[in-house]
């Protein structure tokens, strides 16, 4: 398949939206892209590992990172910051194939402002009540977190305008938003 080298592709979406799980399905396609790492003060979830899915750091060691100007985009997202370092972003971006991003809607903007170009999808719910449902099962959460995050979540929509493509992830089929997903890639890499 022939490709734009270097296109940047965002996915993101809401708290609980099954952006990783999605992420994972996706790596089935060999897609000609690479995965972009995030860094993240959050703590390290059942199944994952340094840099797999993300390169994990104390909140003081982000916000040191933060005053050393080391990140493209940063946000604060709940009781975490998530991030893209410049360095980690660079090295892909000089790569022959084009750019994966999984980042929070506010550094999508943030991207999209520096690199108009990229190709932002979000990832969507099939409903409000899902992703609330969604979040309770996850039961990494207390009842305020999990509160902050599904208040958080009815205020994503006001933002979608910003974004080019929306792919719902229908409940217990992570498989077929992977498939949408793409397939949007593929047709975007071709133009």
């Amino acid at each position: 398949m022939k490709t734009k080298n270097n296109k940047i592709f965002i996915i993101c979406g809401p708290s609980g939206v099954g952006k990783d799980t999605v992420m994972k399905e996706l790596e089935k396609f060999n897609l000609p892209l690479k995965r972009v790492i995030t860094t993240t003060s959050r703590p390290m979830r059942p199944g994952e590992s340094e840099g797999h899915p993300y390169y994990f750091v104390t909140k003081q060691k982000f916000q040191k990172m933060v005053a050393q100007d080391k990140f493209a985009e940063y946000a604060e997202v709940f009781d975490s910051h998530k991030g893209i370092t410049k360095v980690e972003l660079e090295k892909v971006i000089k790569g022959k194939v084009g750019v994966l991003l999984q980042i929070e809607y506010q550094g999508a903007k943030t991207i999209k402002k520096e690199y108009p170009e990229s190709v932002a999808i979000v990832i969507t719910p099939p409903s409000l009540k899902s992703l609330e449902k969604r979040l309770l099962n996850r039961g990494d959460k207390q009842k305020k977190e999990l509160e902050k995050r599904i208040e958080q979540n009815k205020h994503w929509q006001k933002d979608y305008g910003q974004f080019d493509y929306f792919v719902t992830n229908p409940d217990n089929h992570p498989e077929k938003a992977a498939k949408k997903i793409s397939e949007i890639i593929k047709n975007e890499l071709r133009g």
